[in-house]
């Protein structure tokens, strides 16, 4: 290391890999509760499932790509969209579920 590099990383960089490690233990965790719905025969559930599951692999791969605020941004939105929409679509519950 040259004395004229910081060994540091910046706050993109860190923000970055925050991002990816983010992407990755929601992929994994929502890989494994795929695979388990799979495997129990909750295809219909899957709805669900999928699109976190997607867009955490999206915000790995932006992060990557040096866009990490989209990926984060994507990733919150796509969460908060699936905690709003899935009581209100689940059969069986009403809107009173869904808000409080």
């Amino acid at each position: 290391m040259n004395l004229d590099q910081n060994p540091y990383p910046s706050e993109a960089q860190r923000q970055a890999q925050n991002t990816i490690v983010i992407g990755t233990i929601t992929a994994l965790t929502i890989g494994v509760a795929a695979i388990y719905a799979l495997l129990s025969n909750s295809v219909s559930q899957l709805w669900s499932i999928l699109p976190i599951l997607l867009v955490s692999l999206l915000a790995i791969w932006l992060s990557r790509i040096g866009k990490h605020m989209i990926g984060s941004i994507l990733l919150i939105s796509v969460v908060a969209l699936q905690g709003i929409i899935a009581p209100l679509i689940e059969s069986g519950l009403g809107i009173s579920s869904a808000i409080g």
